[in-house]
């Protein structure tokens, strides 16, 4: 996800557009400090914050959309009344860029809207990445990448990876931590299962390297299943 919102960053300068990518708290207070002839690529992350986006109706900003925030588990109902406004209204007004339909297709049904302006451009494979041509039969060193968040699914990846504690492997998992409580839940199941020493934590790792990591592993997981990069 980083490397592909990175790489179409790169294209709009390319094209020798100005433009600024948010993913950020203090949405409203950035966008209005950026230049009005500068392109705004905003993170659907954002769309989690309260913000007065008739403010913003006239600024030039295109949502980058991975996945809806109301798709989360949402248990505050308050909270997600705020998401569903926010969706309706920033879905309506303004252009998106998605990797894939699903996004789309999720607005669509929920809403109950027909969502015109967006483009799809789906992820690439850059030449330049190696690959991985040996595989273990059985693998040992399992792989994840992704933000401590509840769409990427680290709930459902102990509650399966319980079920396999006879086997014999160990999971690292790299990403920024973005939820504090979420990660206490995490912790929590994880010292509940006894996976202390089955499960690790390792940090958030640079786009630059992810490629020669996932060599050295057997198996990456992905168990976020409504993103478009998955």
């Amino acid at each position: 996800g980083n490397i592909y919102n990175q790489n179409l960053c790169n294209a709009f300068t390319e094209k020798n557009l100005k433009i600024d990518y948010i993913f950020t708290q203090k949405v409203e207070e950035t966008i209005l400090s950026i230049d009005k002839n500068t392109i705004v690529l905003l993170d659907s992350f954002c769309l989690n914050e309260k913000v007065n986006w008739g403010k913003l109706i006239d600024k030039k900003i295109v949502i980058l959309l991975h996945l809806a925030p109301s798709a989360d588990d949402q248990k505050d109902l308050e909270k997600l009344k705020e998401i569903t406004e926010t969706e309706i209204f920033v879905f309506k007004n303004f252009p998106i860029i998605t990797a894939g339909k699903k996004a789309i297709e999720y607005i669509e049904e929920k809403y109950h809207i027909s969502v015109e302006n967006y483009v799809i451009i789906p992820p690439a494979i850059r030449s330049s990445w190696k690959k991985k041509i040996i595989y273990n039969s059985l693998p040992k060193k399992l792989l994840v990448i992704g933000t401590i968040t509840e769409r990427k699914g680290y709930k459902r990846l102990i509650e399966t990876l319980s079920k396999v504690k006879h086997l014999d492997w160990i999971c690292d998992c790299y990403g920024t931590i973005y939820d504090e409580k979420l990660m206490l839940e995490i912790s929590h199941l994880i010292k509940i299962n006894h996976l202390e020493n089955r499960i690790n934590f390792c940090g958030t790792i640079d786009n630059s390297e992810m490629d020669v990591l996932q060599n050295d592993y057997d198996l990456l997981l992905q168990l976020s299943d409504e993103e478009n990069n998955s």
